[in-house]
């Protein structure tokens, strides 16, 4: 499914969920607020068993697929990780959620730049941490800076 198709079919005030695969293999994990405006990091879990835990807590109305965070603005994101990024999403059911899968990948130095930015879409990632569960935020608060304009466009 397209982004603009998941935004078009999310019901009103559900938040959607991200995962990625770190370059570790962990399960990184974030959510949005119900209005789309910014991302908080959830959990860095080793298995897809705990994912699905995970929303069953949060009840989010779609889930995103992302990449890791690049570590240099020269890296590219190979064939290994949309194929294992791939993998997840399609190994399961999903309860029926809406499913999205993104291709747009930020580098720190670009995660960096942004919450220097625009902070408050950023206050609760801590880019230092090194947690899988960060880069899904950065994975998140990219894409819903990209389509739905991020926490001054919910707030003003």
């Amino acid at each position: 499914m397209q982004s603009r198709l998941l935004l078009a079919k999310l019901p009103p005030l559900k938040s959607i969920m991200c995962i990625i695969q770190s370059q570790e293999g962990t399960l990184g994990t974030a959510l949005s607020d119900p209005y789309l405006g910014f991302a908080t990091p959830l959990a860095s879990i080793p298995t897809i068993t705990e994912v699905e835990k995970l929303i069953q807590e949060h009840k989010p109305g779609g889930l995103l697929f992302g990449l890791p965070v690049a570590t240099s603005s020269k890296a590219t994101t190979c064939s290994a990780s949309r194929i294992l990024r791939d993998k997840i999403m399609l190994s399961h059911g999903w309860s029926g959620l809406l499913t999205c899968s993104i291709d747009e990948q930020l580098t720190l130095e670009e995660a960096i730049r942004r919450k220097e930015t625009e902070w408050e879409m950023w206050e609760d990632i801590d880019l230092s941490d090194g947690e899988a569960s960060t880069e899904a935020a950065v994975a998140l608060n990219g894409w819903l800076w990209d389509h739905c304009g991020g926490w001054r466009n919910t707030f003003g």
